[in-house]
């Protein structure tokens, strides 16, 4: 009996083709890529031994610059493996291990793209407030929430609880392999505003309450 053919993945993108990509699409996304300086494209950061050099074989074009950070930046999947994200290499960008390693594991494109570009400082909290606005945007009634002093963790039974294993389906995990869970300060912000949402779709939480 033949064995059942394998569920084959897209290979990986370059970061060279991924500084690339990201580089022809500002403004989308926000902090303009330099493709002639390597960098985090969270916080930054950056070694002098990325930079081109025409007398060195190891960096004399770009896209040699960009391949040599592979040891210090991580491709990271803008929608996770684990949620159905793809290898396409819009899917992909270059972060530092302490960026991936708190970066957002959710299905929402948007607001993974707001925590990693939405502040010039890169401070992670102001990143973070930033990221949630983006939401709150797109989710009016929550937004009104915010403005008032309704709190729902006190009107809503195991808000907590609930929120945990609702939600945590809705997140993914990165490169360590950990398994998914609302663990992180990027996904229990989305988590939070996503579940008050939750909420309000199914009237347990009404909008005169909060008004």
């Amino acid at each position: 009996m033949s064995k059942p053919a394998a569920n084959k993945r897209k290979t990986p993108p370059k970061h060279s083709e991924i500084a690339e990509y990201w580089s022809t699409q500002y403004p989308t996304f926000p902090p303009a890529v330099d493709i002639g300086e390597p960098a985090c494209f969270g916080c930054g950061y950056f070694r002098s031994s990325w930079d081109y050099d025409p007398e060195n074989k190891k960096r004399d074009t770009w896209q040699k610059c960009w391949n040599a950070t592979k040891s210090k930046l991580d491709r990271a999947h803008i929608i996770p493996h684990s949620l159905g994200g793809s290898n396409d290499v819009s899917n992909y960008v270059l972060l530092c291990k302490k960026c991936h390693a708190s970066a957002p594991n959710v299905k929402d494109r948007e607001y993974f793209l707001a925590w990693v570009s939405s502040t010039p400082n890169k401070v992670q909290n102001i990143r973070l407030e930033n990221a949630i606005g983006i939401l709150l945007e797109r989710f009016p009634r929550v937004k009104k929430l915010y403005e008032t002093n309704f709190n729902p963790m006190i009107h809503v039974d195991n808000f907590w609880e609930r929120l945990t294993k609702e939600k945590v389906k809705e997140t993914g995990y990165h490169f360590d392999g950990a398994g998914a869970g609302v663990d992180s300060s990027a996904d229990c912000g989305w988590a939070y505003v996503s579940f008050i949402n939750d909420l309000i779709e199914s009237g347990e939480i009404k909008e005169g309450q909060y008004e």
